[in-house]
């Protein structure tokens, strides 16, 4: 808000310029180069300002993708960790099935981290994103979180 209100001060500060010279036909003459250079200005100010916007939002966009991505992998592997868990560990191998849960538990924690401190989140996509993403990577959009990308 600071830019646009500097912005918004400057603006406000030529338009006042030109009302002065508004009331002489030989200033505003005199003015023209000045004010062809003001609008080229500006014009390149707001072409500069349209493109950082569609930079930004293109990688926001990217960055959406690549989190439904990683949750869908996540999720299959946790799915797999569990089957694995109830079948292929005897009761003497509970140091390696205590291995692979702290794992998975870690990875969940990191995982509601990023949903609660990053500003994107997953809750920050749209459902209809997150689905097209689901279908690409051929998986399931039932695995994504059920609070994120509603």
């Amino acid at each position: 808000t600071h830019l646009v209100r500097d912005t918004f001060g400057e603006v406000a500060a030529e338009a006042r310029c030109l009302l002065g010279l508004a009331g002489e036909a030989a200033g505003l003459r005199r003015s023209l180069p000045a004010l062809q250079r003001r609008l080229a200005f500006w014009q390149g100010q707001m072409q500069e300002t349209w493109d950082a916007w569609e930079t930004a939002t293109a990688t926001m966009h990217d960055s959406g993708q690549e989190a439904i991505s990683a949750w869908l992998q996540l999720a299959k592997a946790v799915r797999w960790s569990r089957e694995l868990c109830k079948r292929a560990f005897s009761p003497s191998q509970h140091c390696q099935r205590s291995m692979l849960l702290n794992a998975l538990a870690e990875a969940a924690a990191q995982s509601l981290e990023v949903e609660l401190l990053e500003p994107l989140g997953l809750t920050g996509l749209d459902r209809a994103t997150a689905e097209a993403v689901a279908a690409a990577a051929g998986c399931d959009a039932a695995d994504l979180p059920s609070g994120g990308a509603a």
